[in-house]
């Protein structure tokens, strides 16, 4: 039990869902966390969540980067352009 305690702590940043995920896991019986309008029946629920969030935010971020690339390599290309010309 003291395993599984510390793996929510490390894993999970907000204080009040890892005390409700602690709370929610006594003398080996499982109960369903509301927590923000989902609910969470095990670590796993929250590992998922969290890993589809990230994944999310990855690919926004990736996607914003390679375009403020593209815009540059197109500007300069333009310029070189003009100054060969």
């Amino acid at each position: 039990m003291d395993f599984n305690t510390d793996y929510v702590r490390q894993q999970i940043k907000d204080e009040t869902l890892q005390d409700l995920l602690i709370k929610s896991r006594t003398k080996n019986v499982y109960t369903p966390v509301r927590y923000e309008g989902k609910t969470y029946w095990c670590l796993d629920d929250l590992a998922q969540d969290t890993e589809t969030k990230a994944r999310a935010r990855a690919i926004r971020d990736m996607s914003i980067a390679m375009i403020i690339a593209m815009i540059s390599v197109m500007g300069l290309l333009y310029m070189s352009a003009q100054y060969i010309l």
